[in-house]
């Protein structure tokens, strides 16, 4: 049997492996669900809710600024008018401020998400990696397998490679 085999086989047979694995398999399903979950197409019916949405809210910030202007100018020559800056700098909104898309609900496109989603693929396998390679090296250093077989076979540098090429 080769050392490779044999290295690998050890880390299969591991319950650390197995179960850090296991759970990494489970986060990125999870990560898959909600992305499901949260997500939904634009259909036209939400569209129409959309802008219907996005109307209702600058009708809102149109009263509300009539309203603040209409108290700044009553304001006008009382103590309570520090309170207001210049009436004619006040806020007036404009139907470009609200905008439909806004009030639509998250959609995936998968061509703006994969940087993202490769980005935390990534991530969580290169952690997934180190922490089993380190408790894989780690539990080999503690039993004291590994200096029993730098002391055993004389070729230490491919035993070492060996170990890293596996948990790589």
């Amino acid at each position: 049997m080769s050392l490779y085999t044999a290295e690998a086989r050890r880390l299969g047979k591991r319950r650390f492996t197995r179960f850090f694995a296991l759970g990494t398999l489970l986060v990125l399903a999870a990560i898959v669900a909600g992305m499901f979950l949260v997500n939904h197409k634009a259909t036209p019916e939400r569209l129409a809710s959309a802008q219907a949405q996005a109307a209702r809210e600058y009708d809102l910030a149109v009263q509300q600024s009539a309203r603040e202007k209409a108290d700044c100018q009553a304001a006008q020559g009382t103590p309570a008018a520090q309170n207001f800056p210049p009436c004619d700098q006040l806020f007036q909104p404009v139907r470009e401020d609200f905008q439909a898309q806004w009030y639509l609900p998250p959609t995936f496109d998968f061509r703006e998400q994969f940087g993202f989603l490769v980005t935390a693929l990534a991530a969580l396998l290169a952690v997934a990696a180190f922490v089993i390679g380190a408790t894989f090296v780690g539990a080999e250093w503690s039993s004291g397998g590994m200096m029993n077989l730098l002391l055993w076979r004389p070729q230490r540098l491919a035993v070492l490679g060996t170990k890293l090429a596996r948990c790589w």
